[in-house]
């Protein structure tokens, strides 16, 4: 019976080559959607290179093996590495990481600082959403009396009674009609604005929880870096 192939662990000279090619396309930096797609640009080149060995090298393989690295980073002891004795090698894979975490942590700030920016957004036009409805109705309103009063005017002066109050309610419907429509599609505008909000707030949350996590832990990089 064939014994299953272990799994080979990422040698330093790996972990140095992954964190340089990181370092060049910056994938914590890509724009929403895009994210994924440069971490296979990170990959390729890897998987490419004849010094990775690591043909099935792919973007989630990536992703993951750079997240690990970095979150041993954060809780490394740099005394104890001294101690030990570190190869020259080392201190470019320690550089590489101090480099990539102010500026991943730098990328985060400047992404919540964006939703901020969205969630205002998103208000200013709930508030803009509001003062056109108002702007419709009244102006709905003051054309229906308007049109009322001088078809009044018009059916007095013909003698015709029925006439005008014939007239008066055709205009009314009409009116109301338009008004249910604007009322309608406003409506509709302004549910859509709250689906948008709540999605907002949802990732808002969602973002702020975990750069309050990622906070914490690169202060816990920084505090063992004094040490």
């Amino acid at each position: 019976m064939q014994t299953p192939n272990k799994r080979r662990l990422y040698t330093e000279q790996e972990d140095i080559m992954l964190l340089r090619q990181v370092n060049a396309e910056r994938p914590f930096e890509a724009k929403k959607g895009e994210v994924m797609k440069v971490w296979g640009l990170v990959a390729k080149a890897l998987a490419d290179h004849e010094d990775f060995a690591r043909p099935q090298f792919d973007a989630k393989k990536a992703q993951n093996r750079f997240s690990a690295v970095m979150d041993n980073h954060v809780h490394y002891n740099r005394e104890s590495a001294r101690a030990s004795g570190v190869a020259e090698t080392y201190d470019e894979r320690i550089a590489l990481l101090d480099e990539l975490l102010a500026a991943f942590v730098d990328a985060k700030e400047q992404e919540k600082k964006r939703l901020v920016n969205d969630a205002n957004k998103v208000d200013q036009s709930e508030r803009e959403g509001e003062y056109i409805r108002n702007e419709a109705m009244n102006s709905l309103g003051k054309r229906k009396h308007q049109e009322c009063d001088d078809d009044g005017e018009k059916a007095s002066g013909s003698g015709s009674r029925f006439t005008k109050i014939t007239t008066a309610m055709q205009e009314e419907s009409k009116a109301e009609r338009g008004l249910r429509q604007s009322e309608l599609e406003f409506r509709k505008f302004q549910l859509e604005v709250e689906r948008e909000e709540r999605q907002k707030d949802r990732e808002l949350a969602a973002e702020q929880a975990r750069l309050h996590h990622e906070t914490i832990l690169a202060m816990l990089g920084a505090l063992t870096k004094r040490q």
